[in-house]
């Protein structure tokens, strides 16, 4: 938002230098982000008037001006198409510095004199795009008649604006004459209130019908007829263009003015393209229409439309229509000044992509009390600028207006929040300059904020505008007192920093999916065995629908990761050898009537080459292990030691999770037939994992435990079993018989072949006994290994191999 500050001196007396004013509503809430003086280049820049215009022979559009500023009188040859005599110009003096009207890049030349057609040019007559005012260079800007001849430009016209970054709840100061009441506030200044013009006027009074509250809680209308569409008088059209809206023509440049100034946007329909009354209604189903910037658009439906008998003849609140747009053939309009819903307005702005000055006014909230005001505002300039003639009285739909709302504030809320003391007296006075209603009590106030602060409604919002308007800068730093609350680590986040962490160590790259997926995407998972496929495929019945999807392709919550991370699987084959990914987010369980459970899982996936530069993965294609072995990586970093790996009895080319013999997920080489369906043309292994069990699971706490000072003792174990009986079968029945005295064990050798039985192997392991308190013998070593090879014949059915050595 940029306001200029003559237009602020109006409506208040600013003595503060423009940096310190600038300060003051910075620290308030409202910040200021700029500072531009358009007339701080305009060196040899001066008011001038035209005094005598003669033809330049042999050229047709070019002139000789004779231009008088005062000190003296210069010969300028120009091509401006609206120069005449009497009036008002910049005269702009030879060394002058002016924006180059032709470059395609913002630069400065410096004026001298030419000459032009054998004349002499001694200065130039300014457009606004050579003063730097606007883009507009095909005429010169002309001046308004009470500038003094001879004074600098600078002093004339030159002005500060201010440039605002308003938060939404502050949306009341979205105007000059909001902020000019936030001013008065802030440094004690005098509001100027103007009187607001009567619109009473003879004739009868407009009619108009709304269809429901929800649409507008208030619309006006008025009528006026006689207008002359001319261009607007120029200090209107100078303090539009330093708010950074383009001049049109009066009755647009009116209504754009008043939004500024009032902050109520405004619209005026050509009454003679309005056949019978005008309505307020919603949108049909399959409704289009031409806005006024020549595009057909689809209505959503519920748009506020604006209907004569026949048609919309404009979108509420957003933007007019091209069937009833104002042009210089217009001699009589309707004016609209209304209070639309503005949750309508932003859902219709959004979904049409649609977004205007209005409509961002109308989505932060209205005051009903504005609109009869801006539109009084807009008769008495439209009176002024195209000689209107208001016909009747104005329409005026009004059906609930909002009551006003008393909050009772104890004055010891106020040191509770701000953590100073304010005295009532001071807290009276500032709630009052902020034109609230105050009635004092010996311990509290009961306060009822004005219609356009809708955005006080409780105790703290006052103690907000007493901290910001008395200086935040003024409340003092102070320590904490007390002690300070014991802090606990986040070990949620801590796990998943790890977790990343070591992912990422791993060489895998993590990737952010969309929630939403869609049956397509899922249907190639039906394939898959019991052992991945429940958690990837569920019929659509089981599936969490959206109930108004934006398309069948984001239709449904997923299930699970591992779809979507094997299309980035196939996305990324296309360009590189290697691809090793992993993601972490929430999936979505279908629970029927009741809402979705979100358990957060981790997803990996792996294919191609591996990465030489990775230190846990040697050259080669990636399989199985290689992911086995990223799992216990992972599991291991987070601390988590009661897990096991069980290879599936349907598929050997699977290995389920389990953390303290529950279920946490599997590991699994992907069948062929789902890799060709989904355009995967190398081996892929995956894993999915239940990140809720690991965190009960796992750890971030290190603790430490005290070596032991005696010696070990070792033994070795060598056992024949089944190919099919995993080493992690054998280590559990190890952990298990190994006795407290049993520090760790190491898998030594694997031997299949001849001389052995065809599928049976042959496993040789070292053993670690050690006790904290004294040395063990060979003969307590030899016992802890004996009971670890009862347990595997009994647990295994396996056969100890020959004499095991102490």
């Amino acid at each position: 938002m940029r306001v200029p500050i003559s237009w602020l001196r109006e409506y208040i007396d600013l003595d503060q230098p423009v940096a310190q004013l600038a300060h003051l509503l910075t620290i308030a809430g409202l910040e200021v982000t700029g500072i531009e003086d358009t007339g701080s280049g305009w060196d040899r820049v001066f008011v001038g008037v035209v005094e005598r215009i003669e033809r330049v022979p042999e050229a047709d559009r070019l002139v000789l001006a004779t231009v008088n500023y005062g000190i003296d009188t210069l010969a300028v040859v120009t091509g401006a198409p609206n120069i005449a005599e009497g009036q008002k110009v910049a005269i702009a003096l030879e060394g002058a510095m002016l924006e180059d009207a032709y470059a395609e890049t913002p630069r400065k030349r410096k004026l001298k004199a030419t000459k032009i057609k054998g004349i002499r040019s001694e200065g130039m007559v300014c457009s606004e795009r050579e003063l730097g005012l606007s883009s507009q260079h095909e005429g010169i800007l002309v001046l308004d008649g009470g500038t003094t001849v001879g004074a600098p430009l600078a002093e004339a016209i030159g002005e500060h604006i201010l440039t605002f970054d308003l938060p939404n709840n502050l949306a009341y100061a979205n105007s000059v004459v909001g902020l000019a009441r936030e001013i008065a506030a802030i440094t004690g200044g005098v509001f100027k209130e103007q009187p607001t013009p009567d619109l009473a006027a003879p004739g009868a009074a407009t009619t108009a019908t709304v269809e429901s509250k929800r649409l507008a809680g208030r619309y006006l209308l008025q009528r006026l007829d006689n207008l002359v569409i001319r261009p607007s008088s120029s200090y209107i059209q100078q303090r539009l263009q330093a708010s950074g809206m383009r001049a049109i023509n009066n009755v647009v440049d009116v209504t754009n003015y008043v939004m500024l100034e009032y902050g109520q946007p405004l619209h005026g329909f050509d009454r003679d393209t309005i056949k019978g009354d005008v309505a307020v209604r919603a949108s049909h189903q399959g409704e289009e229409f031409e806005t006024l910037d020549h595009q057909r658009r689809p209505m959503p439906l519920g748009t506020i439309m604006i209907a004569d008998a026949a048609r919309a003849i404009g979108i509420g609140g957003i933007m007019g229509g091209l069937n009833t747009e104002v042009t210089e053939r217009t001699t009589s309009i309707l004016l609209e000044s209304a209070t639309f819903d503005a949750i309508q307005i932003r859902r219709s702005a959004r979904a049409m992509g649609l977004r205007t000055e209005a409509s961002a006014r109308f989505e932060r909230g209205l005051d009903p009390e504005l609109a009869p005001l801006a539109l009084a505002r807009a008769v008495e300039l439209l009176v002024r600028e195209a000689d209107a003639v208001p016909v009747g009285a104005p329409y005026d739909w009004y059906p609930a207006p909002p009551q006003r709302v008393t909050i009772e504030l104890r004055h010891a809320e106020v040191k509770r929040l701000l953590g100073v003391d304010v005295v009532p007296e001071e807290m009276e006075r500032i709630l009052r300059s902020l034109e609230f209603d105050v009635v004092s009590r010996p311990d509290r106030m009961l306060v009822t904020p004005p219609s356009y602060r809708q955005d006080v409604t409780l105790p703290a919002d006052l103690v907000e505008e007493i901290g910001r308007i008395r200086g935040y800068d003024e409340i003092p730093a102070t320590l904490p007192s007390g002690a300070l609350p014991v802090q606990r680590s986040e070990e949620a986040a801590l796990l998943e920093r790890a977790a990343r962490e070591w992912l990422a160590a791993a060489g895998l790259q993590e990737v952010i999916n969309y929630d939403l997926t869609s049956l397509a995407v899922l249907e190639p998972f039906r394939v898959l065995s019991s052992v991945e496929g429940p958690a990837l495929w569920q019929p659509a019945e089981r599936l969490v629908r959206v109930r108004n999807p934006m398309t069948t392709e984001r239709e449904y919550l997923r299930p699970s990761l591992l779809p979507g991370l094997l299309q980035n699987v196939r996305d990324n084959l296309r360009h590189q050898e290697a691809v090793l990914l992993y993601e972490l987010d929430r999936v979505f369980v279908h629970q029927g009537d009741d809402l979705p459970l979100e358990p957060k899982r981790l997803a990996i996936a792996l294919t191609g080459l591996r990465r030489p530069s990775s230190p846990h993965l040697a050259d080669g294609e990636v399989n199985l292990y290689d992911l086995k072995g990223v799992v216990d990586g992972l599991l291991t970093a987070l601390r988590i030691s009661r897990y096991a790996m069980i290879a599936g009895a349907e598929r050997p080319a699977s290995l389920g999770v389990e953390i303290d013999g529950r279920c946490a997920g599997f590991v699994s080489v992907l069948d062929v037939d789902l890799l060709a369906r989904l355009d995967i043309d190398r081996p892929v292994v995956v894993a999915e994992l239940d990140w809720e069990m690991l965190l009960c699971a796992g750890t971030r706490a290190t603790t430490f435990a005290a070596y032991s000072r005696f010696p070990s003792v070792r033994q070795d174990v060598a056992i024949l079993t089944q190919d099919s009986v995993p080493a992690a079968a054998v280590e559990q029945v190890i952990a298990r018989y190994g006795g407290r005295n049993l520090r760790g064990w190491r898998l030594r050798e694997v031997y299949r072949g001849a001389p052995l039985p065809e599928g049976m192997k042959s496993l040789l392991y070292g053993l670690e006994f050690q006790a904290d308190d004294r040395t063990l013998t060979e003969a307590e070593g030899t016992k802890g290994r004996r009971a670890i090879e009862r347990g595997l014949r009994e647990q295994l059915g396996a056969e100890i191999r020959g004499a095991s050595q102490p």
